[in-house]
């Protein structure tokens, strides 16, 4: 991969595959980067001084309110980036979702509960209701309200699933990088699996991704095989150990013993 930076007038106007050109502002106020495909034709040196000069102009007028907002959905941004370029992101969206849809998870009038928004899982929502499923969204962040499903996000721990959807049974619950990234402990995974049991309607599946380096075995460290038992879909066994990181993904079904029993 190679790089050029303004005032690099030696580069041609073709860029070669995999070639990224950097703007970068006084005091890393502002780094652009333009990833070139192959044969795209490349920024001309008066475009990449133009550029230039924006991102200095806005470097000494914009207010320093206004720049620490550009600099947080930078960052934002980059995040988005490379969380949905990750291996599992890709089994997400490539292999499970497409094997839910399939087995008629995802089937007009199905009620489906994405828990924790970002910014990178809006387009999950769409892969969700394509369809005919109503997609709702839970977080306990009020500022990733933005990121959740317009018109059915709410704003609450998933600890408090129960109490937070009080009208709603869902025919499936996803839950993925919320268990070790902020609901640790085995005993609020514990609560966390039960208050998901309540909301799901009986055989409901479920969905959770959680990490190897960050949580023991939730499935071991937790009562959660007193709420869901493992299942399987076609081409998508109960656990899938995703190469190149250290994510887990386990599929469950709601039991039907267990309904209407306490935590």
């Amino acid at each position: 991969m190679t790089s050029g930076r303004l005032g690099d007038c030696e580069r041609p106007n073709v860029a070669p595959p995999g070639s990224i050109f950097v703007l970068q502002g006084a005091g890393d106020f502002c780094k652009v980067e333009i990833e070139m495909t192959s044969g795209q034709t490349a920024p001309t040196p008066f475009a990449k001084r133009l550029l230039q000069a924006g991102v200095e102009t806005a470097k000494h007028v914009l207010p320093a309110r206004v720049r620490a907002s550009l600099r947080e959905r930078w960052t934002n941004w980059q995040r988005n980036q490379r969380v949905s370029k990750s291996p599992d992101r890709a089994v997400l969206t490539e292999t499970i979702f497409p094997a839910l849809a399939r087995s008629q998870v995802f089937a007009r009038g199905a009620d489906v509960l994405w828990i924790g928004c970002r910014g990178y899982t809006k387009k999950y929502y769409r892969l969700i209701e394509a369809g005919g499923a109503r997609c709702w969204t839970l977080d306990i962040d009020p500022n990733a309200s933005r990121w959740g499903r317009s018109g059915r996000h709410i704003v609450g721990g998933m600890l408090e699933s129960d109490v937070l959807f009080p009208d709603v049974r869902f025919d499936a619950v996803l839950c993925n990088g919320v268990l070790g990234w902020g609901v640790n402990a085995p005993s609020e995974q514990s609560r966390a699996y039960s208050a998901m049991a309540s909301v799901t309607k009986p055989r409901g599946w479920l969905l959770v991704g959680w990490n190897t380096d960050r949580i023991s075995d939730p499935m071991k460290a937790t009562d959660a095989n007193r709420w869901f038992e493992p299942a399987c879909l076609p081409g998508f066994g109960a656990r899938m150990v995703v190469e190149g990181c250290t994510h887990v993904f386990d599929l469950c079904r709601r039991r039907s013993d267990t309904i209407g029993s306490g935590p």
